[in-house]
């Protein structure tokens, strides 16, 4: 089973080492840049009241401000896996090789 959980949810207190307790954790990795370029898109910002009426460099040092919070919190995951490539179909496909490869020879 795969669980996605949401960007603040391993920082809860105990979250971490319950998820690690009962599985395999993945700590996906892109810039800022690339998590704010996302997030910049019209249809992101809509579900997300709290960057919703912010512009594209407040959105950058939010994202920045929030990953050095979360940080210490999502290096504790047993793995951490780029995945700064996910913008095409081709490269999609191509994270989801290398990642099954990587899980697979565990």
């Amino acid at each position: 089973m795969i669980v996605a959980c949401g960007g603040g949810t391993p920082c809860q207190p105990g979250n971490m080492e319950l998820m690690n307790s009962r599985g395999l954790t993945i700590w996906l990795t892109t810039s800022p840049e690339r998590i704010a370029s996302r997030l910049s898109l019209p249809e992101q910002k809509a579900k997300r009241p709290l960057i919703a009426s912010m512009d594209d460099s407040e959105i950058l040092d939010y994202v920045k401000s929030h990953l050095a919070m979360r940080e210490p919190h999502y290096s504790q995951a047993h793995i951490t896996f780029d995945s700064t490539s996910l913008e095409s179909i081709e490269e999609i496909d191509a994270t989801a090789r290398q990642l099954a490869h990587l899980l697979s020879s565990l």
